[in-house]
């Protein structure tokens, strides 16, 4: 489901025939001239999507794993 950033969390409407004919790349480009949606560039750094696409060091899946609060299972497991 897309949203509407000027309507905060409300859904756009999304004419799925027009998305279909045209492909998703021409569509996402058509919504952002509408201003219907707005793209924002994520260093990788910062781009916590990272941690289920790419091989990554202990390091930097940790950092990663707890910006998404995500716990550690071991650790849970010796908690209780």
């Amino acid at each position: 489901m897309q949203f509407d950033q000027e309507e905060g969390a409300e859904p756009m409407d999304v004419d799925e025939e027009f998305y279909d004919a045209l492909g998703e790349e021409d569509a996402i480009a058509e919504w952002v001239d509408r201003g219907k949606l707005v793209l924002e560039y994520v260093p990788s750094a910062k781009n916590v999507a990272d941690i289920f696409t790419k091989a990554l060091g202990p390091c930097v899946f940790e950092r990663l794993r707890d910006e998404l609060n995500l716990e550690d299972v071991q650790e849970a497991v010796l908690k209780c």
